[in-house]
């Protein structure tokens, strides 16, 4: 029953299965596509489109475009009826996008994606790859020359890779190779935060785009290095501003609060946001955070209380620290065990408001059984950033599952600025008999890597290597508890209506499929 279910899941855009990854292309960048205008009109910036591929499909290489617009349900109706077709005209995206580009104020980007490489010239006309590689490059210049910078992303096995990289030198922009670190969802939303004002997305629907690509997400090193050299501040920054669009794109409001202490922050509340859909106002507050002075966690968490107080639905504190909390409310300083008890009090008071906590620990120096306490007082859950789940990760892993309003408190004590430092190497040992009398054990690491070990009366030989661990989602339930299939069948359901995120369906299917909840 699990591997008819299993297969009948198949058509979902990207599927972990024993360290490879599965990329629908087509379904990929239908997805991803969705996202990244929702996310850039967000923002503020006006985006366009266009679809090219080659004749008999699509009358002079455009298969469908659309003008620069704030509107993003009509753009992610365009993206809908995207489907692979025939051959590629690179050149011709890029001059209908040039067209589209021509009369907008600002800066102006586009960003191109393309699996293959070019065999038709502008108007749709077939040319060999020699014609049509320069063909593309003039586009690219005079794209350039018109003050247009172009990104560029390659997608699959057939990619001309040196090609692309040209065609991005050529237009001031960057190149981006999808990877088991960073794919395609992660490439249009980096370039989308460095972008400004106007932006034209110009995708490749030639026929190979309905091919499956396949990412071998299996990585050995034999290195130990970290995995971020950024501070806590600039970590807890980035990862607020993804989860911020990641809310607003599921239509849920954000609140934001920042807690430290005197002398600094009057009363311990250093700033704070009501509840709002206005992205530039809360990447514009989250942009002032800095590391400041002491922790008043009370304080943070009756601040959200009160932000939260005339707010209808369900909703729901994120809250992170990175140390032990020392204040109280008002910003007065007291003795440890007064302003844990205090914090406690409050998330108490926070669960019999109907608001649970799931709370953030970051960094060694943080009290993390004091912050599992809270979120367990307050009906939610706890978190902390490992090598196999970077911070990021986790806020948006928390937004994708809840459905309701967030009110994000944040720590912005002065130890916010230490390094966010953690050694991501783990190391797997395994140990053969060359007998068949053996006692085994197996132990499970805190970067989810596992550690077998198997010993006889005679000789064993070993073997040793280091693997860097990969991002997965978080779970807090224990490891190997059975997922019902209900659960797996309720998720795609919740996918297919839009409240649940594609990769949560995922890992929670390949987590079934396994026998155990995701981690």
């Amino acid at each position: 029953m699990k591997i008819t279910l299993l297969l009948a899941v198949l058509f979902l855009s990207f599927l972990s299965w024993g360290g490879l990854t599965t990329i629908v292309k087509i379904d990929a960048l239908k997805e991803t596509a969705h996202g990244s205008v929702l996310t850039a009109t967000e923002r503020g910036y006006k985006v366009g489109l266009v679809g090219f591929s080659s004749p008999p499909s699509c009358a002079s290489g455009i298969c469908s475009w659309s003008n620069l617009t704030h509107d993003a349900s009509s753009l992610q109706t365009q993206i809908d009826t995207y489907e692979a077709l025939d051959g590629t005209c690179i050149s011709c995206g890029l001059n209908k996008a040039r067209q589209i580009l021509a009369g907008a104020t600002g800066e102006k980007h586009i960003v191109l994606m393309s699996d293959g490489i070019p065999n038709y010239c502008i108007g749709g006309v077939y040319c060999a790859e020699g014609d049509a590689k320069p063909n593309t490059l003039n586009e690219v210049a005079s794209a350039a020359a018109e003050g247009i910078s172009v990104d560029v992303i390659g997608l699959g096995n057939t990619v001309d890779t040196p090609f692309l990289k040209n065609l991005s030198s050529a237009g001031g922009g960057k190149y981006y190779n999808v990877t088991c670190a960073c794919p395609l969802e992660c490439v249009y939303t980096h370039i989308i935060d460095e972008s400004r004002d106007n932006v034209v997305l110009v995708s490749d629907l030639s026929g190979s785009m309905a091919d499956v690509y396949t990412l071998n997400c299996t990585t050995t090193t034999t290195t130990t290095s970290p995995t971020t050299t950024l501070t806590k501040m600039q970590e807890t920054k980035e990862a607020l501003d993804s989860s911020v669009d990641l809310s607003l794109a599921r239509s849920h409001p954000v609140g934001l609060v920042a807690f430290s202490s005197p002398p600094s922050c009057i009363q311990g509340i250093c700033s704070s946001t009501d509840v709002t859909y206005g992205a530039s106002t809360l990447h514009s507050q989250i942009g002032t955070y800095q590391p400041l002075d002491g922790t008043c966690i009370s304080c943070g968490i009756n601040k959200g209380l009160q932000l939260l107080s005339g707010v209808g639905g369900e909703k729901y504190m994120i809250l992170l620290s990175d140390g032990v909390p020392q204040y109280c409310i008002g910003g007065t300083f007291c003795d440890e065990s007064t302003a844990k008890a205090e914090a406690l009090s409050q998330a108490a008071a926070a669960k019999n408001s109907g608001i649970k906590i799931h709370s953030v620990a970051i960094g060694s120096s943080a009290d993390k059984p004091f912050m599992q306490n809270i979120s367990s007082t307050a009906g939610g859950e706890y978190y902390e950033p490992t090598c196999d789940c970077s911070l990021e990760c986790v806020y948006q892993y928390i937004v994708n599952t809840e459905d309701g309003t967030p009110m994000m408190v944040n720590d912005v004590s002065g130890s916010m600025a230490d390094s966010s430092w953690i050694n991501c190497s783990a190391t797997t040992t395994t140990s053969t008999s060359t007998t068949t009398s053996t006692s085994s054990t197996t132990s499970t690491s805190t970067t989810t890597s596992t550690s077998s070990t198997t010993s006889t009366s005679t000789s064993t030989t070993s073997s040793t290597t280091t693997t860097q661990a990969t991002c997965t989602m978080p779970g807090n339930t224990p490891p190997c508890d059975e997922i019902a299939l209900g659960e797996v069948v309720s998720a795609i359901t919740q996918w297919t209506t839009g409240d649940m995120a594609l990769g949560s369906v995922i890992d929670l299917i390949n987590a079934w499929a396994g026998g155990s909840t995701p981690q």
